[in-house]
């Protein structure tokens, strides 16, 4: 951002010292040089992303009822507050790690994605505490020099769930 507005500040100046010469040439830099002043201010998109832990009423039974739509070698849980542009949205990530039997019908998929993050938003001490609830089956391989992962991710409205 710092070196589109110095790009402008150059641009501006070599007009005012082209206006001594021609006064229409100028006249044309100074509003090409306007119109891309006006584009970079409202094209800046500000996103400040928090963390957002999950306050959970019964982590053991929130255990049980995952365990028993889906065996893994474990589930995460992710919250966060993202910002953008002053509003503020509110997003909880499932993430389903090395889960067994997964669908590969995407559609079975999001259902089962559907059913955890309902029993996830349930077992949370305030159910209205995100708007959105993404739920990510993820795949790692670790290997001796490197850990691959993969996923597939579905995401869901609050209402939805």
């Amino acid at each position: 951002l710092a070196a589109i507005g110095i790009a402008l500040l150059t641009v501006g100046f070599q007009a005012i010292r082209a206006a001594r010469a021609n006064p229409v040439k100028t006249l044309r830099a100074l509003t090409v040089l306007g119109v891309l002043l006006m584009t970079t201010i409202t094209s800046c998109t500000t996103t400040i992303t928090k963390s957002k832990n999950p306050v959970i009423a019964t982590p053991d039974s929130l255990k049980t009822s995952l365990n028993a739509l889906v065996a893994c070698q474990h589930f995460n849980l992710d919250g966060k507050e993202i910002t953008t542009n002053g509003k503020a949205s509110s997003r909880l990530e499932i993430d389903v790690i090395n889960g067994n039997n997964i669908p590969t019908d995407k559609s079975q998929m999001k259902t089962l994605g559907r059913s955890l993050a309902a029993v996830v938003k349930r077992s949370l001490q305030d159910g209205n505490e995100y708007d959105t609830y993404r739920v990510l089956f993820v795949k790692v391989d670790s290997g001796s020099v490197m850990t691959k992962r993969s996923w597939t991710g579905y995401e869901f409205k609050a209402s939805e769930l």
